[in-house]
């Protein structure tokens, strides 16, 4: 068995494994053009980049549905999504081959490993760091945890809160908990949501680091490429040059003090892009937190919570200390 603070940290190496592809991609593409059959060798790396994507996705399902079971994340099911991914990269190499065109073996991601260490030098920047310490009364923390309620917390964007930062299963509560974040950001192209009352955002594209004041394109290829500047400086931009439907997601880092770190969903735009189409998409520092049962990180909020919840907005301040007392929320000062 894995713990969930070993997991949660390769989870956050493997979204990183998509800038590693796109290196790779970027490194070989004077390469390509010398190759038998340049457009099968494109396809080859496409496919490899969508494969990393999925793996992600893969492994933080893993990690909700054994939150939602209150079981730690086990060997078999990150057996079964490394599986899953070795599959798909050699199968896009075995197309290309059959096209008589060479796709490189990089070894699935063993090789590329340490490009992906290097780049954990965004994750862990302290740039415009943000902290909320959250203290929570013996009494109260007996009966939240009596009640099986997890503590969520969920950030604004575009003016809304709709989908949970993270979800803190009950049995990982303790009287002092604190969450960290910063401005480091992946954005991605997510799954259609279907018509479910519950649903969590699933990972469709390949995953890009990027950074307020850029847009990213997803092509024709339905790859995401490299961020270039954009218009906004306090935006993200999305534009969508494929022939496909798409809905715009935004992940962000965040830090559960003592336990993990890892980047996961803040937001997810329930209006698909159409061929030609482009949305912004505006975090800020305002964040909701509240005690709730039956909830999982990376989950759509379809309706914002009353009870036991507060708003809070660090946009003019780097710290905030709450007290969870008597079943409400409240600063020292108010005490």
């Amino acid at each position: 068995m894995m713990n969930n603070k070993t997991f949660l940290y390769c989870a956050v190496l493997l979204f990183l494994s998509a800038i590693a592809f796109n290196l790779l991609y970027s490194t070989n593409a004077s390469a390509q053009r010398m190759l038998p059959d340049a457009r099968a060798v494109t396809q080859c790396y496409n496919s490899k980049l969508k494969a990393s994507g999925k793996y992600v996705n893969c492994l933080l399902r893993a990690e909700r549905n054994a939150n939602r079971n209150m079981v730690d994340v086990s060997d078999d099911d990150i057996a079964h999504c490394h599986e899953n991914f070795e599959q798909r990269f050699m199968r896009a190499e075995a197309n290309a081959a059959e096209q008589g065109a060479e796709c490189p073996s990089h070894g699935g991601l063993v090789p590329y490993q340490q490009t992906v260490v290097d780049a954990s030098s965004t994750i862990n920047s302290n740039n415009d760091v943000k902290t909320i310490s959250i203290m929570i009364l013996p009494e109260d923390l007996e009966y939240v945890m009596s009640k099986s309620l997890n503590l969520n917390i969920a950030i604004k964007v575009n003016g809304a809160f709709n989908v949970i930062w993270r979800s803190v299963s009950t049995q990982n509560l303790t009287q002092l908990m604190e969450f960290q974040w910063s401005p480091v950001f992946q954005v991605f192209g997510a799954e259609d949501l279907g018509e479910m009352e519950t649903t969590e955002v699933d990972i469709e594209t390949n995953v890009v680091n990027i950074a307020l004041g850029q847009d990213v394109v997803l092509g024709k290829n339905e790859i995401l490429e490299k961020p270039v500047a954009g218009n906004n400086p306090d935006s993200i931009g999305f534009v969508n040059n494929s022939e496909e439907l798409i809905y715009a997601a935004l992940a962000q880092q965040l830090t559960l003090v003592g336990s993990s770190q890892a980047i996961t969903s803040i937001y997810f735009e329930d209006i698909p892009l159409n061929s030609g189409q482009s949305n912004t998409m505006t975090p800020t520092q305002e964040v909701l937190l509240w005690f709730e049962s039956n909830t999982s990180t990376g989950e759509i909020i379809r309706r914002q919570p009353a009870a036991l919840s507060t708003i809070e907005d660090l946009t003019n301040a780097s710290s905030l200390t709450l007290n969870f007392s008597n079943m409400q929320w409240s600063t020292p000062e108010e005490n």
